[in-house]
């Protein structure tokens, strides 16, 4: 882990310095849900549904509603394994592996499923 750590880095700003608008084209940083936004849409070809003389983007609508999903998927997972779990108990953040073997193994399964759109939407 020591390793990695040294090697695999996300975003040294130290390496680029403090954040100046002019440098890029949009005068703007956007957050760090933006980049889940963006990779959905790159990824998503431009399928459209012409009926009744209205055309439906689903380019745009099928990411919506993915981006939608995976938010509303985090957000209520506590909720859910407390009840699949028939977990009652006080839930701290620390409890060790051994005692939690599920949220040990879907946690980080969901951390890595949510940050793919982030990384689909780099372009280096």
């Amino acid at each position: 882990m020591r390793s990695r750590a040294g090697r695999d880095r996300e975003g040294p700003i130290w390496e680029y310095g403090p954040y100046r608008a002019h440098q890029v084209s949009a005068g703007s940083q956007p957050d760090w849900y933006m980049g889940v936004a963006d990779g959905l849409l790159r990824v998503m070809p431009g399928w459209e549904i012409n009926a009744w003389g209205h055309t439906l983007a689903l380019d745009n609508l099928i990411p919506l509603l993915a981006g939608v999903g995976l938010f509303l998927a985090l957000g209520a997972y506590p909720c859910v394994e407390s009840w699949a779990t028939s977990d009652d108990r006080d839930q701290n953040l620390l409890d060790r592996p051994r005692n939690r073997p599920t949220g040990t193994g879907l946690v980080p399964h969901g951390s890595a499923s949510a940050s793919s759109p982030c990384r689909l939407s780099s372009t280096s």
